[in-house]
């Protein structure tokens, strides 16, 4: 233990010096595994007690990141010597991450939803906060709106490991009270609510997947820029009851002609398919085929587009003005005396 003679470190009277120069853990114990970090302090023995030196190496120590807290304290030696002492207070790395209560979902997913804390890593208090609002995010993905999580932190007797136990209190799945799906397209609303359709419980990933099924049938019948939005309307305090109103807008079925050139679909049809605006994506488009046409030796060519819409419907015409072909001709060199033109 510390002698009762330690004071905290302050600024002494003029022409003190320092003595020792010790770290040591947080009960004032020499640590072995500290001496890995004597380098990172600069003081030396016999020279002047500064306490700007002081604060320097506790702020160069703490940029390690691995201390949870850094004391500084010193020792009256006798004479005009100090001995100065870190007590430093190491981060405990997590051993485990536990669960209890009656959760729905299993323990290995719960993990994995938590990014802020793994099993391995050095303890952050800070990073708490993030971890229970990362288990709340996975329990509302899974239908659970009013899941309560509390966490209890348990040192090791050296602390220098902890584990960090999450007591879960799920609350009821949020069921579905009414379901509204509405399709801007009658061609398309069939398909589309049987996606939706046939749930009694509010799972977002499980609407979320049936909003990639949506937009992939939408695809495959060239659609393009639809819209889905899901609302949510909950009933009681516990959000255990719940409306739901999914509307999908198509968006336009877009038709593609080229004149004057080949089709040259596959070289656009990825911008078509991003979430993007109609002008932007017929702007690249035509961007892209002319460039495509410049490498086929087209240096002069132009590109048009036109579009007409008919309901639904939307037809764009890409014109091509191919002018001259240019090829390939003799090409010489001049003012080259080191190279032959052959090897050139």
């Amino acid at each position: 233990a510390l002698a009762a003679g330690l004071t905290a470190a302050t600024p002494p009277g003029p022409e003190r010096l320092i003595g020792q120069v010790r770290l040591l853990d947080h009960d004032g114990r020499d640590a072995a595994g500290l001496l890995s970090y004597r380098p990172l302090v600069d003081l030396r023995s016999g020279a002047p007690y500064r306490y700007r030196d002081i604060r320097r190496n506790i702020e160069r120590l703490n940029r390690t990141g691995l201390f949870s807290g850094i004391e500084v304290r010193v020792r009256e030696q006798g004479g005009k010597e100090l001995d100065v002492l870190f007590l430093l207070q190491r981060k405990p790395r997590i051993r485990a991450l536990e669960f209890s209560g009656d959760s729905p979902l299993r323990a290995k997913a719960m993990r994995s939803a938590i990014y802020s804390l793994r099993r391995g890593k050095l303890f952050e208090q800070s990073q708490l906060p993030m971890a229970l609002e990362e288990l709340q995010t996975l329990f509302r993905s899974r239908g659970y709106f009013n899941a309560r999580v509390s966490p209890l932190v348990s040192l090791s007797a050296d602390r220098s490991a902890c584990t960090i136990q999450f007591a879960i209190i799920p609350g009821r799945i949020a069921r579905i009270a009414r379901l509204v799906v509405d399709v801007d397209d009658p061609k398309q609303a069939g398909a589309i609510l049987g996606f939706y359709g046939g749930r009694s419980h509010y799972v977002p990933d499980e609407f979320a997947r049936a909003g990639e099924k949506t937009r992939l049938r939408l695809k495959e019948h060239r659609y393009f820029f639809p819209e889905i939005k899901v609302d949510e309307e909950f009933l009681d305090p516990g959000r255990s009851r719940v409306n739901i109103t999914v509307t999908v807008a198509c968006g336009f079925r877009y038709h593609f002609f080229f004149q004057g050139m080949a089709d040259r679909m596959t070289l656009i049809s990825d911008v078509w398919e991003r979430q993007v605006f109609e002008k932007w994506a017929e702007e690249e488009s035509r961007a892209r085929l002319l460039n495509h046409l410049k490498n086929e030796g087209y240096f002069n060519a132009r590109i048009t587009s036109f579009v007409t819409t008919r309901g639904a419907d939307k037809t764009i015409l890409f014109k091509a003005e191919k002018g001259d072909r240019y090829r390939l001709g003799t090409i010489s060199a001049s003012g080259n005396r080191a190279v032959s033109d052959e090897k050139i």
